[in-house]
């Protein structure tokens, strides 16, 4: 309760005294004593504040940086508990109060408390800052050196302040319930087939104006094709020897050169006979025999059952010659499509070019017409008609 009222209190809104009696209302259902216990816990936090936040301050500095802000009034109060009020509540009663706060933390703050270095060293000099120095030492910091003495050899090393430093877990039971029975399901209406549309005819056959495009193709093509043989047939015309003029070249050759024969050329004769030496002999006697040798082999393969490979030789130099005349024509069928695709690419850009000349005439004669328009008002502007000049003299 004193927790909550530090919270609501606020010194520049009201005054210390009015806060107090307000405060003092809420404690009607209570013991007279227990009364005056907290109303003067509450007035003594309030007046000692500045010599508590010393404390509180370097606590949350120091050891406390993980501790809640908000508990800040929390540590004024047992500070002040350790302060002013444990010689007159006595350790067991002080004990219980710390037990109830939460002793986990607040024994961690009266460890840092009445440590002996702290109290005698930076505690009793900031409180001599704000009280007198041999007061302070004498009333506070020497009793609580007393009572840290004490604390340190029965509680802090107790197993009361170790559980509550380092709380057990207690196992609990799980909390069963029954579950509920089943609800029969009701079963979901077979909802009838749907079936689909056929497919219609459309769908696998091309659209009309992509055939109508490829029969326009074939014809471009058939005639270009045409056009390509037509130029092949007539090409180099103006090199070719008529028969009409024979006669003239004919009387144009001299009549010596009609009498003219040419001589055979006298080479050397090819059977001349060779004298052959010994080793010469026995070179072609071998030979001789191999070939013997080689023609009985055949002869012996062929009545055993073998058959002549003349036949497969003669069949697959057929086959080659055949594979070398297809390649050779799909050669020149290749070369025929490409003169068919360069006339095919002529003729589209002259299309092209017709097509833009048409377009440019017909919008110079548009400009034309516009500008004589342009003319002729321009004329009836400057040139008024009788009609408004007598509307003028009126």
């Amino acid at each position: 309760m004193v927790v909550q009222w530090l919270n609501k209190f606020s010194p520049e809104k009201e005054r210390v005294q009015q806060f107090l009696d307000e405060s003092a209302k809420d404690l009607k259902g209570f013991n007279v004593n227990n009364e005056t216990f907290l109303v003067e816990i509450l007035s003594g936090c309030i007046e000692y504040k500045p010599l508590l936040d010393v404390v509180v301050n370097a606590f949350y500095i120091r050891d406390g940086k993980h501790c809640i802000v908000s508990e800040r009034n929390l540590y004024n109060v047992v500070c002040y508990l350790a302060t002013f009020q444990l010689e007159e509540l006595g350790l067991q009663q002080f004990s219980k109060i710390v037990k109830s706060l939460g002793g986990a933390k607040i024994c961690k703050f009266l460890r840092f408390f009445f440590n002996v270095m702290n109290l005698s060293t930076w505690i009793k000099d900031e409180w001599s800052q704000i009280y007198d120095s041999a007061y302070v030492a004498a009333n506070w910091i020497e009793l609580l050196l007393r009572y840290s003495e004490v604390l340190c050899k029965s509680y802090f090393t107790s197993t009361v302040w170790q559980d509550l430093v380092n709380p057990t877990t207690k196992p609990e039971e799980f909390h069963l319930t029954v579950p509920n029975p089943r609800p029969v399901l009701i079963p979901e209406p077979v909802t009838q087939k749907k079936y689909s549309k056929h497919v219609p005819e459309t769908t696998y056959k091309p659209p009309r104006l992509e055939q109508r495009l490829k029969e326009i193709k074939l014809k471009n093509r058939k005639k270009a094709e045409d056009l390509l043989l037509e130029a092949n047939l007539s090409q180099f015309s103006c090199a070719a020897t008529k028969p009409e003029h024979e006669s003239t070249i004919r009387n144009e050759i001299p009549k010596g050169a009609e009498r003219f024969h040419a001589q055979k050329i006298q080479g050397k004769k090819d059977n001349i006979s060779i004298k052959l030496n010994t080793a010469a002999i026995l070179r072609e006697n071998v030979l001789y025999q191999r070939k013997m040798e080689q023609e009985l082999n055949r002869i012996e393969h062929l009545l055993r059952g073998a058959r002549d490979p003349s036949d497969f030789l003669d069949w697959q130099k057929q086959m080659l010659e055949n594979d070398r005349h297809q390649q050779l024509a799909e050669e020149e069928c290749r070369r025929l499509e490409g003169k068919l695709s360069y006339e095919e690419a002529i003729r589209s850009r002259q299309n092209c070019t017709q097509e833009n000349q048409k377009k440019a005439e017909q919008e110079r004669l548009e400009a034309a017409t516009s500008l004589e328009c342009v003319k002729h008002r321009l004329m009836y502007v400057e040139k008024p008609s009788s009609v408004q000049m007598s509307l003028v003299q009126c």
